[in-house]
């Protein structure tokens, strides 16, 4: 059984190589002259992922996993000594040697993104502007790399239609108008 998702652990210097541990999991003992990071940051990134993993709304749940990765990414610029968080794709991929993407046409911005985030994708929105109103705002309209195309998890962009008014007419000021008012 494949289990898919995403991750961040904290992976530090090691004697034969690196322990990586699992964010909110008690810490190793820290190898010496390694600085330690900020354990309030680590512990509050912890709670994030975790936070992240158990809410059923998909919108809560695509914004709290947004602000989990790019917290995690700030915190990893000031980390030092060999340290470092690592983001996983997901937690096991059983014998799968490629993946297909998941087709989110259609749906709403939300769901789309979650189901692409738990399918290991990294996932960026962009608007489909339309100056027509209606139901389909909020959905996406496109996707790439296409639905169904046999990739390793990578960044997949949906486009989501979003509404821009039209501008309205335009009309030059008459210069004797004003003078008669």
């Amino acid at each position: 059984m494949a289990t898919y998702g995403s991750y961040w652990t904290l992976c530090i210097p090691a004697p034969q190589g690196e322990d990586c541990i699992e964010l909110g999991a008690k810490l190793p003992e820290w190898p010496p002259g390694v600085p330690f990071p900020d354990p309030t940051e680590l512990a509050d990134l912890g709670r994030l992922q975790a936070l992240a993993g158990q809410v059923a709304d998909p919108a809560l749940r695509m914004r709290l996993t947004q602000a989990r990765d790019e917290t995690a990414l700030r915190l990893n610029t000031r980390l030092s000594g060999g340290a470092q968080l690592r983001y996983h794709r997901a937690a096991t991929h059983d014998d799968l040697t490629e993946f297909e993407v998941p087709n989110v046409t259609g749906l709403s911005e939300q769901d789309g993104w979650n189901i692409l985030q738990a399918a290991g994708y990294w996932v960026a929105s962009e608007p489909e502007w339309t100056s027509e109103g209606g139901s389909d705002v909020g959905t996406i309209a496109a996707q790439s790399p296409a639905p169904g195309t046999p990739v390793w998890p990578t960044t997949v962009y949906i486009y989501v239609v979003t509404y821009a008014p039209p501008d309205p007419p335009w009309h030059p000021m008459d210069p004797l108008q004003t003078v008669r008012d």
